[in-house]
């Protein structure tokens, strides 16, 4: 790598995961999640005044599939208006396109611990021209949160995202209503490494957005910190070593078929805002400067469960002291009238 002291964010970024306060998240998002969505965002900035960044690390054999748009106007309708589609190449010897992606990965983070599915359709923003990746749909085994539907559990409890002994990777997901599926296994022997378009890998890991059904007025775009190195190759694996035995998502925006397939056979490290804050890295020299000024996050204080746990006692103490005198008033009340 370029940089010789990679491998010290990488430790950082693995510090701010702890397995215990995930826990305790997972424990509380079935409290917090019955909340107002606004409550339940005023909860998590507040906590993000003490936290204020995250880890996430993508998991090795984080996995692509890349299908053409053939429907450009129904894929533009599931963007926000200050977006345009626009072609992309996905390694950097490609032809250019239009295209949705598909990741599918299992990520270890300071909130959550589980599988994914996203679905990305690309698009310049039309203001910065950044090039974006706009989550416009997703299914989870694990909680999540989005800024239109807030706190959620898992909706997909028949997940995987795992590899097989002889070197295949092995997605089967099914929502829980039942309304769609994506089941797909692919040789991964038969890749190679190739230079990934860094437009996309890179400059569009910096600019990550909401599809409309996702988002609310004040949601604002995200972006990741991590080494450029991360995303400057992939396995390209041939589309004749992918067996697709389902995927119903969206089928009317998509061709039948992907015309690429890239797989991360290493891990992924993340640091994003706890609560995203607007504020964006524009391109691959201040990626580096930020990298280098987390340096091994030893002074960045982890995200915890614990100010979630403190704001939730808090409020059940007032609420609880408020509905006590109300009844004593009227059991005084009622004894005094007698």
């Amino acid at each position: 790598m370029k940089n010789p002291h990679s491998s010290q964010f990488i430790k950082g970024v693995e510090r701010l995961i702890r397995p215990a306060d995930v826990t305790a998240i997972s424990f509380l998002n079935t409290l917090t999640r019955r909340l107002p969505v606004q409550m339940q965002k005023k909860l998590m900035s507040n906590a993000a005044k003490d936290t204020p960044h995250m880890g996430f690390v993508v998991e090795p054999y984080a996995f692509f599939l890349c299908y053409p748009i053939i429907d450009i106007q129904r894929a533009q309708a599931l963007i926000p208006d200050d977006y345009k589609i626009i072609k992309t190449k996905i390694f950097s010897d490609d032809e250019p396109n239009y295209y949705v992606l598909f990741g599918c990965f299992t990520a270890h983070t300071s909130a959550f611990w589980g599988s994914r599915i996203e679905m990305y359709v690309i698009a310049e923003h039309t203001k910065t021209k950044m090039l974006s990746w706009i989550i416009v749909d997703y299914d989870t085994n694990t909680n999540s949160f989005d800024p239109a539907h807030g706190l959620i559990s898992g909706n997909c409890s028949d997940s995987v995202v795992t590899t097989r002994f002889d070197g295949r990777v092995v997605v089967d997901m099914k929502r829980d209503d039942g309304s769609r599926r994506l089941s797909v296994e692919a040789d991964i022997t038969q890749g190679k490494m190739n230079p990934l378009d860094q437009r996309l890998w890179l400059e569009g890991n910096l600019s990550i957005d909401y599809g409309k059904k996702l988002r609310d007025n004040a949601t604002h775009s995200f972006g990741l910190t991590f080494h450029p190195e991360e995303v400057s190759y992939a396995l390209r694996i041939p589309v004749d070593a992918v067996s697709i035995e389902h995927n119903d998502w969206h089928a009317d925006i998509i061709a039948s078929t992907p015309t690429q397939v890239a797989c991360f056979p290493y891990a992924q490290h993340f640091v994003t805002d706890s609560v995203p804050q607007g504020k964006m890295i524009r391109n691959e020299a201040e990626l580096r400067a930020t990298v280098d000024a987390f340096g091994d996050m030893h002074n960045v204080r982890q995200f915890s469960a614990q100010p979630i746990k403190k704001q939730i006692v808090i409020g059940w103490l007032i609420s609880t002291t408020l509905s006590t005198a109300a009844i004593l008033f009227l059991i005084i009340h009622f004894i005094a009238a007698h």
